[in-house]
């Protein structure tokens, strides 16, 4: 899970992506068929819309990521 930067959630960082300012996402991260570490990003309010992003996007966009595992 991770939080976006900003100080809205009713403002978008990235309206192309849906992203919203100060928002929680559910984060899964994979590799790709070339081998590139990437990102799927779903916002639990809307679970059927998901965006994968980049390492760079990640960092652009994100303030907190949390990592851990299930048990």
């Amino acid at each position: 899970a991770g939080g976006t930067i900003g100080t809205s959630d009713t403002t978008f960082l990235n309206p192309e992506l849906n992203l919203a300012g100060n928002h929680a996402y559910s984060i899964v991260p994979f590799t790709d068929e070339n081998g590139i570490m990437k990102f799927k990003v779903t916002n639990p309010w809307k679970t059927s819309e998901s965006n994968i992003l980049t390492l760079e996007q990640m960092q652009e966009y994100f303030r907190t990521i949390y990592y851990g595992t299930v048990a």
